[in-house]
């Protein structure tokens, strides 16, 4: 699906630019999960569950995007 919305001229440099958005996205998003995960006197993590359902979200999110892609041709 990607790799269809991008002239095949470009294709290359346009892969290595979303890899790019995934790998800072990836790294953002651990920032902010671990921003988010505490812990307790016990040991335990506090939090975890927000994680979760913002990870939820945020896949839910995707498929309405994800049917907007226009390949091109």
């Amino acid at each position: 699906m990607i790799t269809g919305t991008a002239k095949p001229e470009n294709r290359g440099s346009f892969l290595s630019f979303n890899s790019a958005v995934q790998q800072m996205a990836a790294g953002l998003a651990s920032l902010i999960a671990g921003l988010i995960i505490g812990e307790n006197e016990l040991g335990q993590l506090t939090n975890f569950n927000i994680v979760g359902y913002l990870a939820i979200f945020f896949s839910v999110l995707c498929i309405p995007l994800a049917r907007r892609v226009k390949v091109v041709s």
